[in-house]
């Protein structure tokens, strides 16, 4: 996609490069792009796209500008308009459940109004909407032509998948909304880390309600906005309706929870390298012969999750003479490129003298030489066992899912390989939770969202895969 402004005609404009592939697998070998014309180049390469355009709009292809050839897909919207209305080019395919399939599209913005563009899924069941998954957001003002994507692992029951192209603006600010004709109400949605695209936040905007009668909500952009909020935009995801379930755990003690809900998930299937526990020995020691172990885990919400996941209890249960002892030490969306700085490691691992350090999340922004700079520094002062972490959870278009493999290359380039040579190198131990835990994803017939409590988190079904791993990693 690519945006520009011309002047006889003043018009943002948005340009699309799009594949879809169905990914790789031991039967089909190589991945399958599944648009015959992805570049446009044939004059009617649009007959097997859905065009979805409104007043003010029009979606048609442009022979004067291309990446690889010379025609894309143009998306124009009077000036002014790009936050009224969402022109797109939709393509859609039977999809083979449990298969996971990926867009890419390339995407071009150089027009100084705030038209942009963004990748969404979606599939349907019925004529209606299964699931929607949205993928990468990159916003306008792009220098050059930069790559989108969204991956998605399609769900038993779906009849059809559809990938969008949308051309959108972007924006953040607050809210208002009423409940049953009622006063209106703030409800900040203000996101400053954010003002260039668009991403999920959640809110719940009333509780309690009355069961047996319908309610009427209604919501609009604040008249007064934050600094920073042009206040025009907003993209209303999903309203969710929901009422109060008796928990089928009350009463329970937290690993008999634990157990309830894992009684429910079908059982992990991981095997742990048998080489592992080298470089921890006075963990596995403490573990089987008794004491306080204490652990803290660095890094972001992640880690906070996997710190609560419960995994302290099982390991427990495993080994009865031990009391473990886990501080979550995490700072959100943050890494090692953080924490190695103004001596935050005093603050957020020396202090707390852990036996053993777990370093992981998705926040690592790939920069193993940042949590090498965090090693050194603990260890000029300390002395505590390393267990480096791979990611698990996160957005459905990063790296890590969209160039997944159930092993580790030793000689690879991406993070993870990256990751354990780093772990060789610094004499730290090593644990691979992506793979396991993405094929656990795959294999259990459900979608990504199943495991998830929002665009990135985990639920308690996803922190019980969490567990899980970590449980099956730390006993024979």
């Amino acid at each position: 996609m690519s945006t520009r402004r011309t002047a006889p005609r003043n018009l943002p404009r948005l340009f699309c490069v799009p594949s879809l592939f169905l990914a790789a697998s031991a039967v089909r070998g190589a991945e399958q792009n599944l648009i015959s014309q992805p570049s446009f180049e044939a004059p009617r390469a649009l007959d097997a796209w859905t065009i979805q355009q409104s007043a003010g709009t029009s979606v048609r292809l442009d022979t004067t500008v291309g990446r690889s050839g010379k025609t894309s897909v143009v998306i124009e919207t009077a000036a002014g308009q790009e936050k009224n209305s969402y022109p797109a080019v939709k393509f859609s395919v039977v999809p083979e459940p449990g298969e996971c399939y990926r867009a890419e599209v390339w995407i071009k913005s150089e027009c100084q109004n705030e038209l942009g563009g963004f990748l969404v899924f979606e599939t349907t069941k019925g004529g209606q909407r299964f699931e929607l998954i949205d993928g990468d957001q990159p916003g306008p003002k792009t220098n050059g032509w930069v790559k989108a994507t969204a991956a998605t692992v399609v769900a038993t029951g779906a009849e059809k998948l559809t990938v969008g192209l949308v051309a959108h603006g972007a924006g953040t600010g607050d809210l208002e909304f009423s409940i049953d004709g009622g006063e209106w109400q703030t409800c900040p949605r203000f996101d400053a880390g954010c003002l260039k695209g668009v991403r999920s936040r959640s809110r719940c905007l009333a509780s309690g309600l009355a069961p047996d009668r319908g309610h009427e909500v209604q919501v609009r952009v604040a008249a007064k906005q934050p600094k920073g909020s042009q206040g025009r935009f907003v993209r209303i995801g999903s309203l969710l309706v929901d009422g109060d379930v008796a928990d089928p755990f009350a009463g329970k003690t937290p690993l008999e929870r634990l157990d309830g809900l894992y009684a429910a998930m079908d059982p992990l299937r991981y095997t742990p390298p048998a080489e592992r526990w080298q470089r921890i020995p006075r963990t596995m020691q403490r573990l089987r012969q008794g004491g306080t172990l204490k652990i803290v885990l660095l890094g972001d919400s992640i880690m906070n999750q996997t710190c609560h996941s419960g995994f302290g209890l099982l390991l427990q249960r495993r080994y009865p003479k031990v009391k473990i002892e886990s501080v979550a030490s995490v700072r959100g969306s943050t890494g090692c490129w953080w924490y190695k700085e103004e001596n935050r490691v005093q603050e957020y691992v020396l202090k707390h003298h852990p036996d053993l350090l777990m370093i992981g999340g998705i926040s690592q922004r790939n920069d193993v030489d940042s949590i090498r700079e965090v090693i050194h520094q603990v260890r000029a002062k300390d002395q505590p066992e390393i267990l480096l972490m791979t990611p698990a959870f996160g957005f459905e278009g990063s790296d890590f899912i969209k160039e997944w493999t159930y092993e580790v290359k030793a000689d690879g380039k991406d993070y993870r390989a990256q990751l354990l040579r780093l772990a060789s190198e610094e004499g730290c131990e090593f644990l691979d939770m992506t793979g396991p835990w993405w094929q656990y994803v795959q294999d259990s017939g459900k979608t990504y969202g199943w495991f998830r409590g929002d665009a990135v988190h985990a639920n308690e079904r996803g922190t019980q895969i969490l567990a899980r791993i970590l449980e099956r990693y730390f006993t024979r």
